[in-house]
C-alpha cells in the first residue's frame, strides 16, 4: 500500500462490538503496511 507523503491517524472501527480505536501516527511516502486485531476491523487512516 502506498501512502502520499505526510502524516495520518490509523482509526477503525469494530464491527462486532461498535469500539472505536485510534493508533498510532503513520507517515506516508512509502510501502506501508497496517495490522489490525480482532474481527476484521474496518480501518480509515486520516491525514492529519
Amino acid at each position: 500500500m502506498q501512502l502520499a507523503a505526510g502524516d495520518y491517524e490509523a482509526r477503525w472501527v469494530d464491527p462486532a462490538s461498535g469500539a472505536v480505536g485510534r493508533g498510532s501516527k503513520v507517515t506516508g511516502g512509502g510501502p506501508t503496511r497496517l495490522t489490525a486485531a480482532g474481527t476484521s476491523p474496518a480501518v480509515l487512516l486520516v491525514q492529519r
